[in-house]
């Protein structure tokens, strides 16, 4: 039971960082899709 507790820090650790990196993806590749958009004619 203590084992499982002492995991849980790390698990909301990896939903945070894999969140974080989600968020930042996504939003480099509408900054790219709109920077493509504005250089074609």
């Amino acid at each position: 039971m203590i084992e499982i507790f002492k995991k849980i820090p790390l698990v909301v650790a990896y939903v945070i960082a894999g969140t974080v990196l989600g968020v930042i993806i996504i939003w480099f590749g509408f900054l790219i899709i709109s920077t493509f958009m504005m250089a074609k004619p």
